[in-house]
């Protein structure tokens, strides 16, 4: 039996593989393949919670950059760890490691 939060763990995990297959199937040129996993992650999507927008999570991170007092790039993974626990399950990773590289 599975946990909330074990199920949610899976549907991200489902929906991301449907989303790097979308990418992988518009560079070869495979638009029939597209739409499946697009279809597929439609599905997939109405089941899991609404994530940030990108300006939300920026909001965040500078929050969080100036809360923990980070100045220096070499503190970027501690910012990174911070901002993902926090932001689990609400935000996309990907979006989050792009918002920290903007910051410095």
């Amino acid at each position: 039996i599975l946990t909330d939060e074990d199920v949610l763990a899976v549907l991200s995990r489902l929906a991301k593989q449907r989303k790097d297959s979308v990418e992988q199937f518009k560079k070869g040129g495979r638009e029939d393949l597209v739409k499946e996993e697009e279809a597929e992650l439609a599905i997939l999507e109405t089941y899991l919670p609404k994530l940030m927008d990108r300006s939300e999570v920026e909001k965040i991170a500078k929050s969080k950059k100036e809360e923990l007092a980070i100045i220096d790039v070499a503190q970027k993974g501690l910012l990174m760890s911070a901002l993902m626990k926090e932001l689990k399950g609400k935000a996309d990773g990907s979006v989050v490691k792009e918002v920290v590289d903007s910051l410095f």
